[in-house]
């Protein structure tokens, strides 16, 4: 080998381990499940998520969203009135898993940081299609920003995992366009950004299937959410296919190497550089897609979710990168 040459590098082999062993259990690919049984599969748990850390206060309360209906919301305080707010989405294709399924990974964000962080518990497709998830998270932010949690704080974040960054993406391009609410930062933590299912990412790391999201799966999600058009245009559904990308709050991305969406992630970091956009895009490179929540698996994983964490809380700060 060349002494110039990087060396390839190898998914963990604990991370390799945990999915491996949930290939072997799975009945058959995602998208031929039920919707039910998925939801209650009963994978994620603190042997994966690792502990749940403790906060000063956990609570489940509502927030207001569109037409009267109430939304979910569970609120981690550690630090009081005034703190920074991270309004958070959680991952599973729009489908599945819920505040639970994140909970450890919320306490971690909020204990680390200080932040309060507002869980969304957002309503599910295919029963709650596009623009339903949306609209809660959008909402929930719109309720937070406007002292739902007793506060106006001071500055106001949004994220999410997967899905979620999907729709932490897209409440950030409607805050700027509206102008109703000044977001801090965006964390975008392996994002699906774009219904493109062509990208090398997805093609290479996509055809294996422990790595969970194969095109046919994604597709299936996307389908569950638009209802079957993943042509759509709306940037509210498809964050990639907004006009511009210029305006939009700092961005802290997170594309590991051995995700289907690490391409996703990429290209929407490189979108919003181009249009002159703060990024921050920190490619893992022996993680996979979903390693923020397998902290109690995978031990190589906290050092890196950490270090994610501290990033995403000077970017909230407005601190340089």
């Amino acid at each position: 080998m060349p002494a110039s040459s990087a060396p390839v590098q190898q998914l963990d082999p604990d991370a390799d381990a945990l999915l491996s062993g949930w290939l072997a259990a799975a009945t058959g690919p995602v998208e031929d499940q039920p919707v039910a049984k998925l939801r209650s599969s009963g994978l994620i748990n603190e042997s994966v998520t690792g502990p749940k850390l403790a906060v000063r206060a956990v609570d489940d309360s509502t927030a207001a969203g569109r037409d009267g209906h109430r939304i979910g919301v569970r609120v981690y305080d550690d630090a009081g009135a005034g703190a920074p707010v991270l309004v958070y989405a959680h991952g599973g294709g729009w489908t599945l898993l819920s505040v639970e399924s994140c909970d450890a990974l919320c306490r971690r964000i909020c204990a680390t940081t200080g932040c309060t962080v507002v869980s969304v518990d957002y309503r599910l497709a295919p029963e709650h299609p596009f623009p339903a998830a949306f609209d809660d998270v959008w909402c929930a932010v719109e309720w937070v920003a406007s002292g739902g949690l007793g506060y106006v704080p001071e500055r106001v974040a949004v994220g999410g995992d997967s899905a979620g960054g999907n729709l932490a993406a897209a409440v950030a391009i409607v805050a700027r366009d509206t102008g109703s609410v000044d977001l801090a930062a965006q964390f975008l933590l392996y994002p699906a950004t774009d219904t493109d299912l062509s990208t090398p990412s997805m093609l290479g790391n996509g055809s294996d299937p422990k790595f969970r999201l194969h095109p046919r799966t994604m597709s299936w999600f996307w389908g569950n959410y638009l209802g079957g058009d993943l042509s759509s245009t709306d940037p509210r559904a498809v964050p990639a296919r907004a006009a511009s990308f210029a305006g939009l709050a700092p961005a802290v991305v997170v594309a590991p190497m051995f995700d289907p969406l690490h391409d996703d992630g990429v290209r929407y970091a490189d979108l919003l550089r181009r249009d002159g956009t703060p990024v921050d895009l920190i490619e893992p490179p022996t993680m996979p897609h979903g390693f923020a929540m397998m902290l109690g698996a995978v031990p190589a994983a906290l050092p890196v979710f950490e270090d994610v964490i501290r990033r995403l809380h000077r970017t909230i700060k407005g601190e340089a990168q």
